[in-house]
């Protein structure tokens, strides 16, 4: 993974979240359990204190369609700068495992959060809305 332009137009105060989705490629593998088992655990592990949040999705058909990702990962951390520093010390034991359960190529995607959480609704307010 190249980090070396994921900075540009970025608000250094803002948290950055890292995207990684494995495309639904039909003849490809992806080992969900490996994943989840040791993949995931390993770079928790791996990231430590950088990595403040981790979301792993599977993706499901809909609207008669099949997902456009098998599986998605969002990481999140402090600043582009922390991921930055972790991925140097690390990036290239999680690069080493990633044949281990899929073959696949991800599609990286790094993104500023803009809202962490959804604000509380006033009680008046969700009456009106019912």
């Amino acid at each position: 993974m190249t980090v070396a332009a994921c900075g540009a137009g970025y608000n250094n105060r803002a948290m950055i979240r890292l995207n990684i989705l494995y495309p639904n490629t039909p003849g490809h593998r992806f080992d969900l359990d490996y994943y989840l088992g040791v993949h995931v655990p390993m770079s928790r592990q791996l990231f430590g204190d950088a990595l403040k949040d981790i979301v792993i999705e599977r993706g499901i058909a809909g609207a008669e369609m099949p997902p456009a990702y098998i599986v998605s990962c969002h990481m999140l951390f402090d600043s582009i700068e922390a991921f930055v520093g972790a991925w140097a010390r690390i990036g290239e034991r999680l690069d080493n495992d990633i044949p281990q359960y899929t073959d696949l190529r991800p599609v990286i995607q790094f993104s500023v959060a803009l809202q962490e959480k959804l604000p509380p609704v006033a009680l008046g307010a969700a009456r009106e809305a019912i």
